[in-house]
């Protein structure tokens, strides 16, 4: 009899908790993709500040947000709609989004290290 109940208990949790991986990993992704659309559109650049950020930083923040959140969605989403799509593609797509992602970020951290010390 207990073996039943932990296995339902089990499956119950597992019925809650994918929906809920997908949703907050969409949210996730759409927060960052939100914020890469936000930089693109220049509102940082309006927000009363003396100086205007450079523009190779906005252009690497931009990158961060939007390949960031490709990332998201490709490792919380994307493997559970589709779990039966090849490894390899599953593979090569996360590998470019990474790349691109830590690319971003490594971008980025010059870019304001290069702003700091002029």
């Amino acid at each position: 009899m207990e073996t039943q109940a932990v296995g339902t208990v089990r499956e119950t949790m597992a019925m809650v908790a994918r929906p809920l991986r997908l949703g907050l990993g969409a949210l996730w992704a759409a927060g960052f993709l939100g914020a890469g659309l936000w930089i693109v559109s220049g509102v940082p650049q309006l927000a009363g500040r003396p100086q205007p950020l450079p523009p190779a930083l906005l252009g690497g923040l931009t990158v961060l947000a939007m390949a960031g959140a490709q990332f998201i969605f490709l490792v919380l989403v994307a493997d559970e709609l589709c779990p039966r799509a090849p490894i390899r593609v599953k593979i090569v797509c996360k590998l470019t989004a990474g790349c691109v992602t830590w690319a971003a970020l490594c971008w980025t951290a010059w870019q304001i290290f290069t702003a700091l010390n002029v």
